[in-house]
């Protein structure tokens, strides 16, 4: 076996993967952030005050040329004009001495000499200015006009400057934009191999859940295909201690278990054809001594004593012959005849069938059954199946406690709701089983499947129902089955009354008895023949055809278990050369499932269908209905 790998489990891995995806898709944006877009903002922030410098000085300048130009060009000939062009020279002068200029320390240092210079320039140029206007006022107009060639010489000097200041801020400028178009280029590079290391990073999460997850559930999901397909002994492998591994771990313990009950299935469904077929052999010769002992019982000259013996002769048949019919009626498979069940009826049937244990171990059972109790919907012998649990559960358990051991059974009515209980004063179910207790293969016993209480509850679910067990104090069990009411049933669907009798009821009537019993077949023909019917027997049924082919009778009562030619067999060819007499067919056997060879739908009626041992005159009041009906047809 593939040693299992301890390793991270599922969920630290995903909670792993979350925090890598976390600080992958951060550290790009932090990159970006920090490194890029710093960058950016920062080229603006400082571009921003050169600019503005740079916009100021030139207004200055060209605002001074224009003084300039207006004071000193052409100068004025009267003393009016004169004192006026200095007046405007001075006006000009303080305009422009009110305009702040920014910070030098805000632009970059190659700027900031040639900057410096023209703003000297412009100083002495407003000075000039001065002088000149001062000049005119004096009337010392040929000192002012040499004022003209100092101006052009400043002006000469600011150009210089200024071109100067802007060559410097076009380097920097330039060099900003290099080393951001370097930091563009090398973010680029950055996301190329962050864009490689995220595809990198999906491949290995691709492959991790393709390791981890996906091919575990495959394995799983095949082993489900396999016992889907009835393969129990299918096992998946556990690579590795974790969420899957556990799973598949549970899968393995969970066909494990399938195997060890499939087993005792196995094992229980051989012993119930066993036990079908001794009941089967068991049932004739006990039906042979009870009919044998009522037709006896039909003579009135029996001395008293061997009356009693008789009788209790034919009630010893009749008790053991029940317990069979019990047991078979549990143990066989049949179909789901879903209709009216009458609960007080399923509940005696399910005591009678373990009646044999109330006295060997010393149980005293108490009835309390609801008299006018509705009847419910459901499947009457998986319903009792369900009760034969139930009572086999509390007698289990009332084993383990000293006498006195009880049994309560119960049925009442409450609502349009149906109530049986089945209450012991055993130990009661442990703590710790109560909340498992309808989970399959959980069991409180230690010989138990664990099915037992589960199918019991499916039961019940399947007729709208439901089973809960409920604590009864300190000590002791209560299991409450819990079914609606059926509607109330017309007439037309209560069983037929039985036929009044008449002193020979069947007079008129041909029966053929088949059976390979002698004891059986001479017993039926001599009960029917007093009962006024002319009665031919039959061994097989190539005999029957035989007696058929000779005489048509009214009804063929017919054994399924035979050599030779069977019931099923005989009936098959019935249907093939003789369909006519189909409805005229009546099976008695020990073993009804041989019926089965017929097919799940074989299409034979209930009331066609006699389970051994019966009452003769149950037998007489059958053959009656079932002849009365195919005369009216």
């Amino acid at each position: 076996m593939t040693p299992v790998r301890r390793t991270l489990s599922l969920r630290a891995l995903v909670v792993v993967i979350l925090a890598v995806s976390a600080v992958h898709v951060t550290a790009i944006a932090v990159y970006l952030a920090a490194g890029l877009t710093r960058r950016v903002a920062s080229l603006a922030v400082e571009t921003a005050p050169v600019f503005d410098l740079f916009a100021q000085l030139h207004e200055r300048a060209q605002a001074l040329r224009e003084a300039v130009r207006l004071t000193i060009e052409p100068l004025p000939r009267d003393s009016a004009a004169r004192f006026a062009r200095a007046a405007e020279a001075r006006r000009r002068v303080a305009e422009l001495g009110e305009r702040a200029v920014a910070e030098y320390a805000a632009v970059p240092p190659p700027m900031r000499v040639p900057l410096a210079r023209a703003d000297d320039d412009l100083s002495r140029l407003q000075n000039v200015l001065l002088e000149f206007a001062a000049l005119l006022e004096l009337d010392r107009v040929d000192e002012a006009g040499r004022r003209e060639d100092q101006a052009d010489s400043v002006m000469g000097d600011l150009a210089l400057h200024l071109g100067q200041a802007q060559e410097a801020g076009m380097a920097d400028l330039l060099a900003r934009e290099r080393s951001l178009s370097d930091a563009a280029g090398q973010a680029v590079v950055v996301l190329g191999w962050w864009f490689v290391s995220g595809l990198i990073l999906l491949v290995a999460v691709v492959l991790l859940i393709r390791q981890r997850v996906q091919r575990p559930l495959a394995e799983l999901e095949a082993g489900l295909r396999e016992v889907a397909r009835g393969e129990i002994h299918t096992q998946v492998p556990a690579h590795r201690a974790d969420e899957m591994g556990r799973l598949a771990a549970l899968f393995n313990e969970t066909t494990r278990v399938l195997r060890e009950r499939a087993q005792q299935q196995g094992r229980y469904a051989a012993a119930g054809e066993l036990m079908a077929g001794v009941a089967h052999e068991v049932n004739n010769p006990l039906m042979a001594i009870a009919s044998l002992a009522e037709l006896r019982l039909a003579d009135p000259g029996l001395s008293p004593d061997l009356r009693t013996e008789l009788d209790q002769m034919r009630g010893q048949a009749r008790r053991a012959a029940k317990l069979l019919s019990g047991l078979l009626r549990f143990v066989r498979p049949s179909e789901a005849q879903v209709g009216p069940v009458d609960l007080n009826a399923a509940l005696a049937r399910a005591l009678d069938l373990l009646a044999y244990r109330f006295p060997v171990e010393d149980v005293t059972v108490e009835r309390a059954f609801d008299a006018a109790l509705p009847s419910v919907r459901c499947d009457g012998a998986r319903i009792e199946q369900v009760f034969v649990n139930l009572l086999s559960n509390a007698l289990d358990a009332l084993r383990l406690v000293e006498p006195p051991r009880r049994l309560l059974v119960r049925t009442w009515t409450a609502g349009d709701r149906v109530y049986a209980a089945v209450s012991d004063n055993g130990p009661g179910v442990p703590e710790d089983v109560r909340r498992r207790l309808f989970i399959p293969f959980v069991s409180g016993k230690s010989e138990g499947t664990g099915l037992g209480l589960y199918m019991s509850r499916q039961i019940v679910r399947e007729a709208a129902g439901e089973l809960v067990y409920q604590p009864d104090g300190a000590r002791g069990a209560t299991f409450l089955v819990r079914l609606p009411a059926a509607e109330s049933q017309t007439a037309a669907a209560r069983p037929a009354p039985t036929p009044t009798p008449r002193p020979t009821p069947l007079a008129g009537y041909a029966v053929l008895v088949v059976d390979d019993e002698e004891a059986i077949r001479r017993v039926i023909a001599l009960y029917l023949e007093r009962r006024g019917a002319r009665v031919a027997t039959a061994v097989d049924g190539a005999d029957a055809l035989d007696r058929i082919a000779e005489a048509v009778p009214d009804l063929i009562l017919a054994d399924l278990k035979m050599p030779g030619m069977s019931g099923t067999a005989l009936y098959q060819a019935i249907e093939r050369d003789r369909p006519e007499l189909v409805p005229r067919v009546v099976f008695l056997s020990g073993d009804l499932t041989q019926l089965m060879e017929l097919g799940e739908d074989h299409g034979v009626p209930p009331e066609r269908i006699l389970a051994k041992p019966i009452d003769l005159a149950e037998l007489e009041t059958r053959i009656l209905r079932v002849v009365g009906g195919v005369r009216e047809t």
